[in-house]
């Protein structure tokens, strides 16, 4: 399992990690976002606030656009 969290959050989230869980550090927000799509085998949502929203559209919308060679289920 990966974690990856901006380094400005880092403080903020407590900076642990779980057992078995590799943190990635990014720069900013926007750089998350591109390593999470990179990294991932597949995507899962739970409820949760507006950057939960804005990553689930990216994912969305990369795969409607063909950028995304990822399988999906819809």
């Amino acid at each position: 399992m990966v974690g990856l969290i901006p380094d400005f959050l880092r403080v903020g989230a407590g900076g642990g990690r779980t057992a078995g869980q590799r943190l990635l550090l990014t720069g900013d927000l926007l750089e998350r976002k591109r390593r999470m799509i990179e990294e991932a085998d597949g995507f899962v949502a739970l409820p949760d606030g507006y950057g939960t929203l804005d990553e689930v559209l990216e994912v969305i919308s990369t795969k409607a656009l063909g950028v995304l060679s990822a399988p999906s289920s819809w």
